[in-house]
């Protein structure tokens, strides 16, 4: 027999799917289109589907939403949970994450289930890195996905980004390798990370820091200090290829230590007091004897390290007005910018490349990231083979 359902029951289900697709519209914003053919509007499986693509999109606040209403109707839903999990990682409340993760597990019943919770245990090692150990537990849960399915793109995806914040590059690569070969989820992210790893070859970072470095989307005035003293080397530099050559005052090494008034409890300040030794243009202390470390640096004030690197080294001190008078070739940088004639230099000599090969901008004022400091030294090696 039918179970007779009344007319307030009624209207109480349809406030609910209102309800519901007010949130699912919301969360989807200009991507309804998208996200809708997707979407039952009574089904917390498709939310925690939407949560996950919404991480993968950045968009935390939006997937915890989306996890939380699934946890309202099931609060034991592993999906809903792993998912919630990933948000508090990407967030920084690791403990939160780590505890619905583990309870997401408990919880978990399908081997769809238990895949989901391995990767996303994957990616809050990579993200927490809170354990000395975090790679190798990473490899263990990567471990644990295989035996379930083996040819999930998104287990080697999320392992190669292990990897890769490990710094163990070739590893990385082949992971994403894999991702390619599959033909599946995550191409275009694997794609552009193999991308950026074939760049980290270009450059051979040789040290420690300078791998890491490698990884910065935009580097410090510290970070610059670092890499030019570890990865160029440039007090060799300077001592080797500019014998004989007349260095100009504000280059000359002086024989008493320098310091800044802000760097005494750095993790670099060893490196940035030799750059202030040296003495870089672009790299001083500023008029109130601060070096200022944690800084991002421009690329207008890299083309002026570079151009300095490159009069100090070749004794050539005209380069620095080589290029006065002539007509600009980057549309935002005119040639009566104090930054022209080092932007020229940079560009000129290989050392640094525009912004955008369709506007031909140099981008004065945007950040350097790491790779790009470490091709620019590996080139600079290259200039004089030197390493």
């Amino acid at each position: 027999m039918a179970k007779h359902i009344s007319g307030r029951d009624k209207t109480c289900k349809v406030l609910a799917l209102l309800t519901l697709s007010w949130f699912v519209l919301s969360l989807a914003g200009c991507e309804t289109a998208l996200l809708m053919p997707l979407i039952q509007l009574d089904s917390t499986d498709n939310l925690t589907y939407t949560g996950m693509k919404l991480v993968d999109q950045a968009k935390y606040r939006e997937a915890g939403r989306a996890f939380e209403m699934a946890l309202q109707a099931d609060c034991k839903n592993s999906q809903a949970l792993t998912g919630r999990g990933l948000v508090k990682a990407y967030t920084s409340d690791f403990k939160g994450a780590k505890d619905d993760l583990e309870q997401a597990r408990a919880e978990a019943m399908t081997d769809a289930e238990r895949l989901s919770n391995h990767i996303a245990m994957i990616r809050y090692y990579t993200q927490s890195r809170l354990d000395a150990d975090w790679l190798a537990k990473s490899l263990a849960e990567f471990e644990h996905a295989l035996a379930i399915d083996a040819e999930n793109a998104s287990v080697f995806y999320f392992m190669g980004l292990a990897h890769r914040q490990a710094c163990s590059f070739d590893e990385a690569d082949a992971m994403f390798a894999r991702v390619l070969s599959l033909q599946s989820d995550y191409l275009a992210e694997a794609s552009a990370q193999s991308a950026f790893l074939h760049k980290v070859r270009q450059a051979m970072p040789v040290t420690d820091a300078g791998r890491r470095i490698a990884l910065a989307e935009s580097i410090t005035r510290a970070d610059t200090a670092v890499l030019l003293m570890r990865e160029l080397k440039i007090d060799d530099l300077y001592e080797r290829r500019a014998q004989g050559v007349s260095r100009a005052s504000s280059h000359q090494t002086s024989s008493t230590d320098k310091t800044a008034g802000d760097i005494a409890n750095n993790p670099w300040k060893r490196d940035i007091e030799g750059i202030l030794k040296i003495g870089v243009r672009g790299l001083e202390a500023d008029p109130e004897g601060n070096f200022v470390p944690g800084t991002f640096l421009t690329r207008a004030k890299f083309a002026v390290i570079l151009e300095d690197i490159m009069v100090t080294v070749t004794g050539d001190k005209t380069l620095v007005r080589r290029f006065a008078g002539f007509r600009s070739p980057f549309p935002d940088v005119t040639n009566s910018s104090p930054y022209f004639n080092a932007a020229m230099v940079a560009t000129t000599r290989g050392l640094m490349s525009v912004r955008s090969e369709t506007t031909k901008e140099f981008a004065l004022h945007k950040t350097v990231a790491g790779i790009e400091a470490l091709l620019s030294i590996r080139t600079l090696k290259d200039k004089w083979n030197y390493q």
